[in-house]
């Protein structure tokens, strides 16, 4: 597989040079295929974020009703930090898919599983 995906066009055009190849080989394992770009792309997500869901303003500041003005940098931190473990738990699942499947328990596989859910509820999320 060879992928070039160029920078967006500065002119806020939405078109960008994309050209994607896939070989043969590559759908022999498509999971395990898409695994190893998924990885580092969701690492570089993680690490250079700026900003988190809506669905991830903390409970306790929901509660307290706090005005756009009102809310601190603690409050901005946690709800971050909820993020950024839903992105690393997303990490893990596709770090597992790359490793030996004969050798993963029924509770990997769920946590897997869990992590992959994870990625398909907040796929739209993956912007910043």
């Amino acid at each position: 597989m060879k992928i070039f995906i160029g920078e967006p066009p500065e002119d806020g055009n939405v078109d960008q040079e994309v050209n994607i190849q896939v070989d043969e080989w590559d759908t022999w394992a498509l999971d395990y295929t898409l695994a190893q770009i998924i990885v580092p792309s969701l690492i570089k997500f993680r690490d250079t974020m700026r900003c988190y869901p809506e669905s991830f303003v903390s409970l306790a500041n929901l509660h307290s009703m706090k005005s756009d003005e009102e809310w601190s940098e603690e409050d901005n931190e946690e709800s971050m930090d909820a993020w950024r473990s839903t992105i690393d738990s997303m990490i893990w699942s596709f770090k597992e898919i790359l490793k030996d499947e004969s050798l993963r328990s029924e509770e990997t596989d769920k946590k897997i599983q869990y992590g992959l859910d994870l990625f398909g509820k907040y796929y739209t999320h993956l912007w910043d």
